[in-house]
């Protein structure tokens, strides 16, 4: 490792713990595997260390409606950014999806890294992209998905078939109009036309009523399944509330968001969704899920999911899609299905998909700072207050929901968590020996 190595840093905020953070721990053993200085923890507790951690390569998310003004702060500090798309996936609609982001969202992005050519060749068309240098490279949660990883989930499978033994699960996917945050809708677009008001309403109304049908659905469900268990996993951004009320009085239906959603999907007889990325990991698992897509319309359907599913239009229908797969004893996933898998993420037999997104942003660093973070009163003012507005304020007036919203995404846990992680991945893949994290801050880690 040469003294140009050791001065990169590489931050990966984690947003939702249960969907992230294994995929995120497993890029950052890789990251520190080439010589970076890799971070990753809780984003509201790595955002309070930007100053400190500056200069460094941050890999967000996505480029959403608020990203724009912040990937400015951070470049103007002499940082990089890279945006690991991770909703590009499974989007709505093309045109809903590129309506969530602000046109100079990707201005100061250097890298866009997407699942696959699709989602690639969106950005590329979308007028959005400005310099930044796009390139499909899988994701971290793909590699957690390879059968090479399968035994990393193992004491997580068994712990939960010795407790639900045979079990149905649901994955829900309405945080648009279940949030947490405000107790109702949530859906942020860039673009504040008419039409895309308009469209707004009108997407919102189906999830409604979709979510809606999901909700009627759980009694017949808790019956026709009966004496296996159903269990219901929110979204990490829902309300679980009208979840528990629907379950309440029916013994076998159990409302649980725990850990990674990875075990719960490996261990599930039938998985029912509707346009939820679970869909596409069940897939990958060699499962076929099932979309209940009652009054489905096609305009705002994730279509990638429900591809990859059987579709059932109807209670009926699910009910028998439903029968038929817990009666047979083996269901892989069709070749077709197979396909369309391989034309919309990238994966390799050889490489991870980490080990592209580090050859995606190969040559990235060492980064020059340009000016101090606060290099003078004006800017520590201005700045000051964007970094409050943006990543201190609550989106609603009621901290106390955002603080245990905060918790719910990212628990609490120390270094022997972390590290009896990296030792699983340590038996898996038989490497990163010697590797372990270190404490920065409450729910942040530095690899060592």
């Amino acid at each position: 490792m040469n003294a140009k190595e050791k001065q990169r840093k590489i931050l990966l905020p984690v947003n939702a713990f249960g969907r992230e953070f294994d995929g995120k721990l497993l890029l950052a053993l890789l990251s520190h595997e080439r010589g970076f200085h890799s971070f990753l923890g809780a984003k509201t507790a790595l955002h309070k260390k930007l100053q400190q951690l500056s200069p460094m390569l941050y890999v967000a998310k996505s480029a959403h409606t608020k990203s724009a003004e912040f990937f400015a702060q951070l470049r103007r500090s002499g940082n990089q950014i890279a945006v690991l798309d991770e909703e590009s996936l499974v989007r709505q609609s093309d045109e809903i999806y590129l309506m969530k982001h602000h046109r100079d969202a990707l201005k100061n992005v250097a890298f866009l890294l997407t699942w696959g050519e699709d989602d690639q060749n969106l950005w590329r068309s979308s007028g959005l992209l400005h310099q930044a240098s796009a390139a499909a490279v899988g994701n971290p949660r793909v590699d957690m998905l390879r059968p090479a990883m399968r035994s990393y989930y193992d004491a997580e499978v068994s712990s939960i078939t010795d407790r639900f033994g045979d079990y149905v699960l649901i994955n829900t996917n309405f945080p648009v109009v279940n949030n947490y945050i405000t107790l109702g809708d949530h859906l942020s677009l860039a673009d504040k036309t008419d039409y895309a008001t308009s469209e707004r309403q009108k997407f919102l109304n189906y999830k409604r009523g979709i979510f809606e049908r999901f909700k009627d659905v759980i009694p017949d469900l808790s019956k026709h399944i009966y004496p296996r268990n159903l269990i219901i996993r929110p979204h990490p951004s829902e309300l679980q509330e009208p979840w528990l009320e629907v379950a309440k009085g029916l013994g076998n239906v159990h409302v649980i968001l725990e850990g990674s959603v990875v075990p719960w999907l490996i261990g599930a007889r039938a998985l029912i969704h509707n346009g939820c990325t679970s869909a596409i990991e069940y897939a990958l698992l060699d499962k076929v899920p099932l979309s209940y897509r009652s009054g489905h319309s096609g305009e705002y359907e994730n279509s990638l999911p429900n591809k990859l599913s059987v579709a059932c239009p109807t209670k009926a229908a699910l009910l028998r899609e439903l029968s038929l797969i817990l009666r047979a004893k083996k269901s892989g996933l069709p070749e077709a299905q197979r396909q369309i898998l391989n034309g919309h993420i990238e994966i390799e037999d050889t490489r991870l998909c980490g080990e592209a997104i580090l050859d995606a942003v190969n040559g990235s660093g060492p980064y020059r700072q340009s000016r101090p973070w606060f290099s003078d009163l004006h800017g520590a003012w201005r700045e000051g207050l964007t970094f409050i507005r943006k990543f201190r304020k609550s989106f609603h007036t009621d901290k106390t929901r955002k603080r245990a919203d905060n918790r719910n995404k990212f628990p609490d846990f120390g270094t022997d968590y972390v590290d009896a992680r990296i030792k699983r991945f340590q038996d898996c893949l038989d490497r990163f020996h010697g590797m372990r994290s270190r404490q920065v801050a409450r729910r942040l880690f530095e690899i060592v």
